[in-house]
């Protein structure tokens, strides 16, 4: 089977052919070998068997990975643990949050870098292709000139031997046509086959440039045979996804917390207003008492006041010694006593008539007696009176 390098090889063995034109036999028949589709080695050809190792190999890399999966999933379902409960704080659930945002956006991030890490890959792949056309373009130009130099060579410069030797060309040129023609199919049908088939052109591509692309994917990963870009992809997005569903979760726990903090403040401002009220009922309590307060001071004062002229009253009726200064309030007896008792014959008593009226008289013999509510109501009238008068 035909490596790489021998694939090299042929092809400078070819261009080799293409430039030298002395061997024109050995030249045709391996095109024929290579690229004749009527060729009893046709199921033999390098191209074909280099194809078929390839897709051989790459079915044997998938089968073990299959039963690897499927041996591995039943001892994960048997075994399973769900994680336990866990009650988070809010600073806890915040700090995962935080957490989860940045894994989600080093995700995105990569996944960024390896789209454009796809694209440069497409992009070089596009420029092999366009290489490979213009590499056929000039094939076929050198091929056109080399025909053009082997007819010059062949035909002599005398127009009779040209008459004569030309019949002998053409079946070399229509060899050559046919060759070109083979050429020219093959690469169109390869062309119809890949266009609607881009995983085995890329598949291809991969096979033939197998070193370079191990390289950049190894630069790109480090497990890239065993992940490939779209299981890398995949993950990813899987990885997203539940980050997303996480953030969502928390989220809706967020609303819930938001409105029982709600509430929470709602009652707060309902204990606000009645603590309001009840300051506001004290405040009222103490203007009350500190107006009680003064009112039992300005009492004091009154009653000190009334002790005061009730006692010197008192002290003046005591010490009085004139009759006059003295009156009696009814009739009765008054004994004047001087305060050098001479030593005279004894002095009649006189009555002195009383300063009230008859009606009062008969009043004191038969008194109106008020009652001691309405006693209490006069006396707390007065009071009254007298702390108004005291306030202005």
């Amino acid at each position: 089977m035909f490596q790489d390098s021998t694939f090299s090889a042929l092809l400078e063995k070819y261009s080799e052919y293409l430039t030298d034109a002395s061997n024109k036999d050995d030249l045709l028949a391996l095109g024929r070998r290579i690229f004749s589709a009527e060729s009893t080695e046709s199921q033999q050809r390098p191209s074909i068997n280099l194809l078929k190792e390839k897709e051989a190999e790459l079915q044997k890399q998938q089968i073990p990975k299959n039963e690897q999966k499927v041996r591995s999933s039943p001892s994960r379902q048997g075994h399973f643990i769900p994680p336990p409960v866990q009650n988070l704080s809010q600073d806890q659930i915040n700090e995962e949050i935080k957490n989860l945002k940045a894994k989600n956006e080093q995700l995105r991030e990569r996944k960024k870098e390896l789209q454009t890490q796809y694209q440069e890959m497409q992009k070089e792949y596009n420029q092999l292709i366009i290489d490979s056309v213009s590499t056929k373009d000039r094939l076929q130009k050198e091929l056109a000139d080399l025909r053009d130099e082997l007819a010059r060579t062949l035909v002599p410069t005398r127009p009779n031997i040209l008459r004569s030797n030309t019949p002998s060309i053409l079946p070399v040129m229509e060899e050559l046509s046919k060759l070109n023609k083979q050429i020219l199919d093959k690469i169109e049908s390869f062309r119809q086959a890949t266009r609607d088939a881009l995983s085995h052109c890329e598949r291809t591509a991969l096979d033939r440039y197998k070193p370079y692309m191990e390289k950049l994917l190894h630069d790109i990963y480090e497990n890239a045979e065993q992940l490939p870009i779209d299981q890398l992809l995949k993950r990813f997005n899987d990885s997203a996804d539940k980050v997303e569903s996480e953030i969502a979760q928390l989220q809706a726990e967020l609303t819930s917390e938001h409105s029982r903090n709600e509430n929470l403040q709602m009652e707060s401002r309902q204990l606000e207003e009645r603590l309001t009220a009840q300051q506001e009922e004290v405040s009222r309590m103490k203007k009350q008492q500190s107006q009680l307060v003064r009112d039992i001071a300005k009492l004091n004062q009154i009653s000190a006041r009334t002790m005061n002229s009730l006692k010197e009253s008192y002290e003046l009726l005591w010490n009085t010694d004139d009759v006059g200064e003295g009156q009696a309030s009814s009739a009765r007896a008054v004994v004047i006593t001087p305060k050098v008792k001479p030593k005279a014959a004894p002095v009649p008593l006189k009555k002195i008539a009383s300063r009230k009226n008859a009606a009062q008289t008969n009043e004191m013999k038969r008194p109106d007696v008020k009652s001691v509510e309405a006693f209490i109501e006069n006396e707390k009238n007065d009071l009254l009176h007298q702390i108004q008068q005291d306030q202005y």
